[in-house]
C-alpha cells in the first residue's frame, strides 16, 4: 500500500520544520510579557482625531500583549500536538523524522543513524507522518464534534 503526502501530512511537516523556531519564539514572548510592564491606560489627555481614533502608547503595548498571549497559546497548542503525535510512533519512525524534519539532516545522515536504505526510511517516514496525521486531524475533528454536541445543534 502507497502512503500518499497529504496536505495535512504536509502542514505537520512545515511545523516539524519550525519545531525549534516555534520553541524559541515562544521564549522570547513569555520573556517580553515578563518584562515588559504594562500600566493602565488613561485617555484624559489623548486628543482624538474627527474619527475619534484613539492610539496611545499605553494601548499599543496592550494590543501587543494581547497578540504576543495569543500567539503563545496557538503556538504551546502546536507544540503539544506534535509531541502528542510523537508519542505513538515506534522508536525508528520517531528517530528518522526527528531527524530529517527537526534536525534537519541530510537522507544520507538519517541511513546512517537508523543503519537502513533511504528508500526504507522514506517509507518508514511517510507512514509515521500518517500515523501523526491520525491523531492530529482526528483528535481535531473529534473536538469539533463534542464542541458542536454542547452547543446542542
Amino acid at each position: 500500500m502507497k502512503i500518499v503526502m497529504t496536505e495535512n501530512m504536509k502542514k505537520i511537516v512545515n511545523n516539524l520544520k519550525s519545531y525549534h523556531l516555534i520553541e524559541q519564539t515562544i521564549k522570547i514572548d513569555e520573556k517580553y510579557l515578563q518584562e515588559s510592564p504594562l500600566n493602565g491606560i488613561n485617555y484624559d489627555t489623548i486628543k482624538t482625531g474627527s474619527t475619534n481614533n484613539i492610539k496611545s502608547p499605553v494601548e499599543t503595548i496592550a494590543l501587543r500583549r494581547i497578540q504576543k498571549e495569543n500567539r503563545i497559546k496557538e503556538y504551546k497548542n502546536i507544540i503539544m500536538e506534535l509531541n502528542d503525535a510523537m508519542s505513538i510512533l515506534d522508536e525508528v519512525e520517531e528517530k528518522i523524522i526527528r531527524l530529517r524534519d527537526i534536525e534537519h539532516h541530510t537522507w544520507m545522515q538519517v541511513e546512517y543513524h537508523v543503519n537502513l536504505s533511504e528508500s526504507q526510511c522514506k517509507r518508514i517516514r511517510k507512514r509515521g507522518l500518517s500515523k501523526m496525521e491520525e491523531i492530529i486531524y482526528h483528535e481535531q475533528s473529534t473536538d469539533e464534534n463534542e464542541a458542536y454536541l454542547n452547543i446542542g445543534l
